[in-house]
């Protein structure tokens, strides 16, 4: 199974999608899922000992989170290849993720400060 820096190993909670199963056996990663088709949004396995909940909840609310953040005159592809992603998303999409990792510090202001002396 994948592990993370600490050791842990990788779980993905999904909503069922056909494209999960293969990616995760081709990435060595446990794959639990609510089938979303059949009207499943929560349920509970176990798993190493410990009861987990498998529901998509929590990521659904942080893209609902991001997508509030995001400019709403911000095109999302590219303007001259629209195939492409437009790369200001990604800019906005990482400073909204950096304040939301650094939410609990006392100033985020400092905070940056100090890590873009760092650089």
């Amino acid at each position: 199974m994948s592990h993370d820096g600490l050791g842990q190993r990788t779980v993905l909670f999904s909503d069922g999608a056909k494209v999960y199963p293969s990616l995760c056996e081709k990435m060595q990663v446990k794959h639990f899922a609510c089938s979303h088709r059949s009207g499943q949004f929560c349920h509970t396995v176990k798993f190493k000992r410990k009861t987990l909940k498998v529901h998509t909840g929590t990521i659904d609310g942080v893209w609902s989170l991001l997508k509030k953040a995001l400019p709403k005159q911000i095109r999302t592809t590219d303007v001259t290849d629209k195939t492409k992603i437009n790369q200001k998303i990604w800019r906005h999409a990482r400073a909204w993720q950096w304040r939301w990792e650094h939410a609990k510090h006392d100033s985020l202001a400092t905070l940056t400060a100090k890590t873009l002396r760092g650089m």
